[in-house]
């Protein structure tokens, strides 16, 4: 029995007419995208991270998925807010500091290699004004990333204190250049905010990025990027942003990966030196690093920076001067020395490093900003050691 049905021929034309209308469609279509592609004059759809990100920076109110509009005046104080400190910031510390970092750094090392930046939490502000022209930034610390909360449902009384506690957390960024670990546990432990992501968004815009993209990531076993639910371990987390500088042309890629960068840690997660290792020849930063360096339970961590970086800029709480072999590194110190603050152990102080800022050989200048642990005596340490 022959099952197929009979199709008339008006029928068939309906048919025959609809397919070429629907090819047809899909050919303008096509065409229209290759017109969007080549034609680099048209404005980009601005992502809805690049909105988030304005919204909680204090830049620009819009729409972030909210099924409600936030009530303008009151994100006009945190934006207001936002503004002050910053504009106080950047006059005392991160003008003086781009002026440096143009006049003494940029000159002398290849500033557009990726950056490293050990126990940075979520500091991307100082790590860009440092290094401009980095050409991707890795940061890795023991803060946890967190989420965004759910923009669309939030009410306002909860955005008021998600927007409060934001300022919050900034504070020790405002005053003192660096965070206090223990006070972002208490702020996690008590506030809406739950980890560094938003920070990671407001710095990310404060600097004059446009945000396109941010992807949740992990390792697997051979050290390469995945979806973080493709992960070889939950013991590392990891946030990617996909960023460019406001009238540039060229994508950036920042990561940030809460991990455990002691020696321990390397053990339990051996994917993570596998992924350093693929990022061969950088440039590396470290302030405020509680002398995590100095000790022999850091020693995987100091090898990579020493093995693999081209320049190190770092305060005292970084790598110990007696690392740096004359032989192999050129040593540019800036500021003054003195011995660490009072929350961190007196042997800690380096003679060594102490009579090479004595030598006028190595003396470099002095610092005009202040940035790290010394920001109430100003008495602020950076060397710069570049590889032979």
């Amino acid at each position: 029995m022959n099952c197929v049905p009979k199709i008339t021929i008006p029928l068939l034309l309906i048919l025959l007419l609809t397919q070429c209308k629907a090819d047809s469609s899909t050919l303008e279509s096509d065409l229209s995208n290759e017109t969007i592609e080549e034609n680099n004059d048209l404005p980009r759809e601005q992502s809805i991270h690049d909105k988030i990100g304005k919204f909680l920076a204090g830049i620009e109110l819009d729409n972030i998925g909210n099924q409600n509009s936030f009530d303008a005046d009151k994100w006009s104080t945190h934006a207001n807010q936002l503004k002050e400190n910053w504009s106080k910031m950047e006059s005392s510390r991160l003008t003086p500091m781009s002026n440096w970092v143009n006049a003494k750094i940029n000159p002398i090392i290849n500033d557009t290699l990726p950056l490293v930046y050990p126990y940075s939490g979520p500091d991307f502000l100082h790590a860009n004004y440092l290094f401009p022209d980095a050409s991707s930034y890795t940061m890795m610390a023991l803060e946890p990333i967190g989420d965004l909360p759910s923009f669309s449902t939030m009410k306002q009384v909860d955005m008021d204190n998600y927007l409060k506690n934001i300022n919050r957390f900034l504070r020790d960024i405002y005053r003192r250049s660096y965070f206090i670990t223990k006070n972002m546990e208490g702020d996690v432990d008590t506030s809406a905010v739950n980890g560094i992501l938003p920070l990671l968004y407001v710095f990310i815009e404060r600097s004059n990025y446009e945000i396109l993209n941010v992807e949740r990531i992990g390792l697997d076993v051979n050290g390469e990027i995945v979806p973080k639910n493709q992960a070889a371990s939950k013991k590392l987390d990891g946030v990617q942003f996909t960023i460019m500088q406001n009238g540039d042309s060229q994508q950036k890629e920042l990561v940030y990966w809460d991990c455990d960068i002691s020696n321990s840690g390397f053990e339990r997660t051996p994917e993570l030196a596998k992924y350093l290792a693929k990022l061969s020849e950088s440039n590396t930063f470290m302030k405020s690093a509680s002398y995590l360096m100095h000790y022999s339970t850091f020693s995987d961590m100091r090898e990579f920076v020493l093995d693999n970086s081209n320049a190190i800029l770092e305060d005292d709480t970084g790598i110990p001067y007696n690392y740096f072999e004359p032989s192999e590194w050129n040593s540019y110190l800036y500021g003054k020395y003195t011995k660490p603050i009072a929350d961190f152990q007196e042997r800690l102080w380096q003679e060594d490093l102490q009579f090479a800022y004595d030598s006028t050989d190595q003396y470099s200048g002095n610092l005009p900003f202040s940035l790290g642990y010394h920001w109430g005596d100003g008495a602020q340490n950076y060397m710069l050691y570049l590889k032979k």
